[in-house]
């Protein structure tokens, strides 16, 4: 990233837990998630879209987890073939103090309800952070820390460093700068891959949940030459009744006279052929030899068939 694209950085507000409580640790990591979420549901952040790294693979289960109790909090999650893919948090006007007002040009607007949506910017970037920044050559580059030294009874450690064994290793100090520098990283990254996307293709990387949605995107308005049409309908009825994978059948292999064959890559050369485009209409008793289309038949087999030649 070239550091001139960033004017300044965001302010990075960040929640840590310590422990000199009592309090037991799942409670203040409960309660912990639920302030910042209190935090980022005001006016002033409505209709904002929050990326995590990861949100539909880790970080969306654990929000759900811990907010699962907070009362008035409405929450919706955009799952599809089990993964998250969007996670909306909201609040009413009827549950909102007056923190909920905002003023505008000395007047006060109240907002019906607040709501942010958070998305899974791994979606759209698929891979690692780390590799991320690296990629885009980004002036914060992701940090170090050792995970694995994390519990409980050190969150306030001071002493040597887990990672190179030097002295005066503060955990607090290091967890703080760790997590700013992902924040930071992560928000070079999307600003940077938002930049390019918009100046080459005008789109707008926040309106799309993936990267194939975003390529479909490039294409249809870049590069498609014909206008694909929706069926609905009859004719759409018609149409998916011939969509349908191909038999899915078990032999035991045995030839005593003759040869045997085998085809590859039948999809991929189908979709090489010719095939219907445009706006359809439906027909009657066409002219098999000059129809080029969807054509609803019955075909008879004969009976002595062992293996019929189309699914049913």
């Amino acid at each position: 990233c070239d550091e001139s694209y960033f004017h300044s950085y965001p302010i990075v507000k960040l929640f840590h837990l310590e422990n000199n409580t009592d309090i037991d640790l799942n409670v203040r990591a409960e309660n912990l998630v639920q302030d910042s979420i209190k935090y980022l549901l005001r006016s002033e952040f409505q209709g904002w879209k929050v990326y995590v790294h990861n949100l539909s693979g880790f970080d969306g289960n654990l929000l759900l987890k811990y907010l699962a109790s907070m009362p008035n909090l409405i929450k919706k999650p955009n799952w599809k073939s089990n993964k998250m893919y969007s996670l909306v948090f909201a609040y009413t006007n009827q549950l909102m103090d007056s923190t909920w007002t905002q003023i505008q040009s000395g007047k006060k607007v109240k907002y019906r309800n607040i709501s942010i949506t958070f998305l899974d910017s791994y979606l759209i970037l698929p891979a690692s952070l780390r590799k991320l920044t690296t990629t885009f050559r980004c002036v914060t580059q992701k940090g170090e820390f050792p995970h694995k030294f994390v519990n409980e009874d050190r969150l306030n450690y001071v002493g040597p460093s887990p990672i190179d064994g030097t002295d005066n290793w503060n955990f607090k100090e290091e967890l703080i700068k760790y997590i700013t520098s992902d924040v930071n990283g992560l928000y070079e990254v999307l600003v940077y891959f938002g930049i390019w996307l918009y100046k080459n293709y005008r789109l707008e990387m926040s309106d799309y949940l993936t990267l194939p949605a975003i390529a479909m995107a490039i294409f249809r308005t870049h590069y498609m030459k014909h206008k694909i049409p929706i069926l609905t309908g009859h004719i759409e009825r018609c149409v998916r009744k011939a969509y349908y994978g191909g038999m899915s059948l078990v032999f035991k292999p045995r030839i005593e006279r003759g040869y045997y064959y085998d085809m590859n890559s039948e999809y991929p050369t189908a979709m090489l052929k010719d095939m219907p485009i445009g706006k359809p209409y439906y027909v009657l008793n066409p002219n098999i030899k000059d129809f080029f289309g969807f054509c609803e038949a019955i075909i008879e087999v004969p009976e002595t068939m062992y293996i019929p030649i189309l699914g049913i």
